[in-house]
């Protein structure tokens, strides 16, 4: 029992009736907000005890992400301070899930989770009290919002367009609009649409005016709207859009065609030699490693071992320089493979996966049927690997060994990646002596 203290602070109390609701008020949200920051930890303890595996790996993430998800499916909606503490682990943990395949799911779990929180409140708040704090809770929205469509005038370019897009999908400000519901989410989608299909028509007209670009710099708005198109088809075909498909998926496969057509007449091999070669082994800290207990490497020249056994597990590094996001480009590649196999992917995205990014497999010719590319163990070979609009060729001592038609669902930019293979009886020994590119787009 809370003591109030003497008569006389009894009465003063009673005489300020109104500051001492709102105090009661304070107390009981910095109760909630109490037990919340304890929701917070037990549903952050609940995560990882279900994440299989955790971080790392060739495929990271998926597991943890799997985990994050059935963490905030599994909290109970009359609960209000469960629902506080998912409410606040989505926010602590934004970078985990921002931009990545749950992303929809957790916005739309938060969206769930606003509308109890609301039930909630309208079962013991007045109707002023809730107009303000809805006021409160608009307000950084509306600022945002209006700003973004001051700037959407019919003079806005590229430059500017580009920020709005960006501004406008920002996760942050997505949350709001989920938050805020009703109206509020409806502003949002319209101001998100219109931004987005001036964004595209502006970048159309700059793919008509780069068609004729006799240089990879000049397709820079071809790249542009690539992503933007296929975004905005992926985010349709979650949400089932139909209309939105309709109108995008075929602009998408039309600028597809186009941009390789373009690319397969302009990057030959007379452009090509006019490339200068960029070193991609003088800088170490510009390569970043999936490692695994059984994967080791250096450079100097770059070695690199993967240990036979039935708990080894393949390993390698990528190339990420600063300005990353190549799209065209050509390897050369010296390497001795003494044992094992070896795979290389190009456009590496977000894992290296033939799933996900261009690749093959380079072994001994008792290596197995997965080998796409045949050497002799402990021979010095010379590689070429061009990556070029839909079409990866791969050359050994000038011969042609390997053509791929890219699928177009696979990533189109991306650097370099080199994984040493896990093998239960056959360990990977590879030594590159030389690894350089010539960077067309």
């Amino acid at each position: 029992m809370t003591v109030l203290g003497s008569p006389r602070e009894m009465e003063l109390l009673r005489k300020k009736r109104a500051e001492a609701s709102r105090r009661i008020a304070k107390i009981g949200w910095a109760a909630v907000g109490g037990m919340a920051l304890i929701t917070v930890v037990v549903l952050m303890v609940v995560w990882h005890e279900h994440i299989p595996g955790g971080r790392g790996g060739l495929e990271q993430g998926d597991g943890y992400l799997d985990a994050f998800l059935e963490t905030l499916e599994r909290i109970d909606f009359e609960d209000e301070s469960q629902l506080l503490g998912a409410k606040d682990l989505i926010e602590k943990e934004r970078k985990l899930w921002k931009a990545t395949r749950i992303e929809d799911d957790v916005i739309a779990q938060l969206a769930k989770i606003n509308s109890a929180l609301q039930r909630i409140s309208e079962t013991r708040g007045s109707p002023r009290q809730r107009i303000i704090e809805t006021i409160i809770k608009t307000r950084a929205l509306r600022e945002s919002l209006d700003g973004i469509e001051a700037k959407l005038t019919d003079t806005a370019d590229l430059t500017v367009l580009s920020g709005l897009f960006t501004s406008v999908r920002d996760a942050d400000l997505q949350m709001q609009a989920t938050d805020a519901g009703g109206e509020w989410k409806t502003r949002y989608e319209e101001t998100r649409l219109r931004v987005t299909e001036r964004y595209i028509e502006s970048l159309r007209g700059a793919c008509r005016s780069a068609a004729t670009a006799t240089s990879g710099d000049g397709l820079a708005p071809f790249g542009t709207l690539e992503d933007l198109l296929r975004t905005v088809v992926i985010e349709a075909r979650a949400a089932n859009d139909v209309e939105a498909i309709k109108k995008y998926d075929p602009m998408y496969v039309q600028l597809y065609g186009e941009i390789n057509a373009i690319c397969s007449e302009l990057f030959d091999d007379a452009y090509q030699n006019k490339v200068a070669w960029t070193d991609l082994l003088t800088d170490p800290g510009a390569w970043t490693a999936v490692t695994s207990s059984s994967f080791t490497y250096r450079f100097g020249p770059l070695t690199m071992t993967n240990a036979a056994g039935d708990s080894s597990q393949s390993g390698g590094i990528s190339y990420f320089p600063a300005g990353d996001n190549w799209r065209d480009y050509v390897l050369q590649m010296e390497f001795k493979l003494d044992s094992g196999v070896m795979v290389v992917y190009t456009r590496v995205g977000e894992k290296m996966d033939t799933k996900d990014a261009p690749g093959f497999s380079v072994g001994g010719g008792t290596a197995g049927r997965q080998v796409q590319v045949v050497v002799d163990y402990g021979k010095m070979n010379t590689m070429m690997v061009s990556t070029i609009g839909n079409q990866l060729t791969v050359k050994l001592d000038d011969q042609i060994v390997l053509v791929d038609d890219i699928k177009m669902a696979k990533s189109r930019k991306g650097e370099p990646g080199i994984v040493a293979k896990a093998g239960p009886s056959s360990p990977t020994n590879l030594t590159i002596t030389r690894l350089r590119a010539r960077l067309l787009r």
